[in-house]
């Protein structure tokens, strides 16, 4: 029989007790140093500025398999899409396992993504969405001028985008607010841009320190009470008008006047031509005119850009006035002894004359610029084939006829006779109504071929005539010895004053 000492029993319950008691204690196990499990804390699903860096710093929990914290942890943070960076690039864990970084995102609108990673724990993804800046540039959908009747209003689009180059929101409410710059328009704050006036103004769009402008032309009518002036002296007369300037001749000065009609009118320059200039027409550009020298019985081209006179035409007698063809590639020049001229503007060149047509003081183009009807203050009323330089038929209508115009489509011609008013005449030169305006001299029709303005130089008056009714509608004065009216391509009314001033109207 084996016998156990006493000793040698407790000592084996001793151990088998301590074992037991270590199974069932709930003390705190030693920590491990590998990481496990990546919790996010904070950081994730965050919306941003692009290029900026996030509100929240992106923080993570380090834990082992038994979810206790891990400190002193390496933990790695890199940016996976969207761009951008992210700093520091790996940090440590502090005693409660957590650590964080500062995360910029990209520059571009949309995902961004940061990967996390630690150890031989699974990696996690926190995102972000990139949002526009701030506008830095503003662009109207439409760049190029915004072409509007008077009264007729079209909405304006914008586009915005940030300092790199991404698309912000232009709709949002109050992102962009939008003005006039100019009296010829109003400008809504949706966007909305109303003709006013005649002329040209412009919108102009801003967003924060971000700004851009359309220029808008407006066509249509001065109303007759807004008038600015500019003193002129040596009797200014003829007039001719191109873009935004006007040429003013001077029958005291033999010179030409030239004005800037944009804004408040204003003298840009003189030009030196010939003796006692009257009559004087312009090419659509701009850039070459034709003026009548009564006192040399010549015609005279000008480069108007050096504010030059280039070349004379000789006349068998005192020449009246010019006109240029709407394609500006021909004049037209006419004499007290009736003859006409044509000139081919390229080459300053003459190309045929018609010969008894009177003392021609006025001109006007048909359709096509084929026609050409030439009005006599003998009251002879003709027509020119300019295209072959054949006569074609003449009328007499007596009286002492002035300047004549044809209507928007060419179905109508209304001449300007000092002694009769101004006359209404059809296609085939039948007068059809004689509208007494004794002293009717200049005659022009508004932008919108809506009304005539007719000067009378010897009543000093302008009157509007409305062209669907035949009556006047408005009598200017206050305007001295008004002589010729020529509008702008919008319908800016310029008017020369015999006695020293230039007016415009607006």
């Amino acid at each position: 029989m084996v016998r156990y000492s006493r000793l040698a029993v407790c000592g084996c319950l001793a151990v088998l007790l301590s074992g037991c008691a270590g199974a069932g204690t709930t003390a705190n196990p030693p920590v491990t140093s590998n990481a496990n499990t990546i919790s996010i804390l904070i950081g994730d699903a965050q919306f941003a500025t692009v290029g900026t860096v996030v509100p929240a710093a992106p923080t993570v929990l380090v834990q082992d398999a038994s979810g206790r914290a891990v400190p002193s942890a390496t933990v790695t943070f890199a940016v996976t899409s969207g761009g951008g960076s992210v700093r520091p690039a790996t940090a440590v864990t502090g005693a409660n396992g957590v650590a964080s970084s500062a995360w910029t995102i990209g520059t571009t609108v949309g995902a961004n993504v940061l990967a996390v990673s630690s150890a031989d724990a699974p990696g996690k993804t926190l995102t972000a969405t990139g949002t526009p800046d701030v506008p830095a540039v503003i662009r109207f959908v439409a760049t190029d001028t915004l072409f509007l009747k008077q009264g007729d209003a079209q909405a304006q689009s914008v586009t915005l985008v940030d300092k790199y180059g991404n698309a912000v929101n232009a709709s949002v409410s109050g992102t962009v607010s939008y003005s006039a710059q100019g009296s010829t328009i109003s400008v809504s704050s949706a966007g909305v841009v109303t003709g006013v006036g005649p002329g040209l103004s412009a919108v102009v769009a801003t967003a924060g320190a971000a700004t851009t402008s359309r220029v808008v032309g407006v066509t249509g009518r001065p109303s007759g009470n807004t008038r600015q002036f500019v003193g002129v002296a040596n009797r200014p007369f003829g007039l001719a008008v191109s873009g935004s300037q006007a040429l003013v001749t001077q029958l005291d000065a033999g010179t030409v006047t030239r004005l800037n009609i944009s804004g408040a009118p204003s003298i840009a320059g003189l030009i030196a031509v010939g003796s006692v200039p009257t009559g004087i027409s312009v090419t659509p550009n701009g850039a070459t005119a034709f003026v009548a020298n009564q006192g040399d019985f010549t015609i005279g081209v000008l480069d108007v850009a050096s504010s030059r006179q280039t070349k004379t035409f000789p006349c068998l007698s005192t020449p009246f006035r010019t006109l240029v063809s709407r394609d500006g590639s021909r004049a037209y020049g006419t004499t007290s002894n009736g003859e006409l001229t044509a000139f081919n503007v390229s080459t300053s060149t003459a190309i045929f004359t018609v010969a008894g047509l009177g003392p021609a003081n006025g001109l006007a183009l048909g359709l096509g610029d084929s026609t050409l009807y030439v009005s006599s203050m003998s009251g002879a009323l003709s027509v020119v084939n300019v295209k072959s330089g054949v006569f074609i038929s003449s009328v007499s209508l007596g009286g002492t006829l002035q300047d004549v115009v044809a209507s928007p489509a060419r179905d109508e011609l209304y001449v300007a006779d000092e002694q009769n008013g101004l006359l209404f005449l059809s296609p085939a030169l039948t007068v059809t109504q004689r509208l007494a305006l004794p002293g009717a001299f200049g005659v022009a029709l508004t932008a919108d071929g809506a009304q005539l303005w007719i000067t009378r130089p010897s009543f000093g008056v302008i009157s509007i005539v409305d062209r669907a009714t035949r009556q006047v509608v408005q009598t200017l004065t206050g305007v001295g010895v008004p002589r010729r009216v020529a509008f702008d391509r919008y319908g800016v009314a310029v008017v020369t004053d015999e006695m020293g001033a230039v007016y415009v109207f607006r």
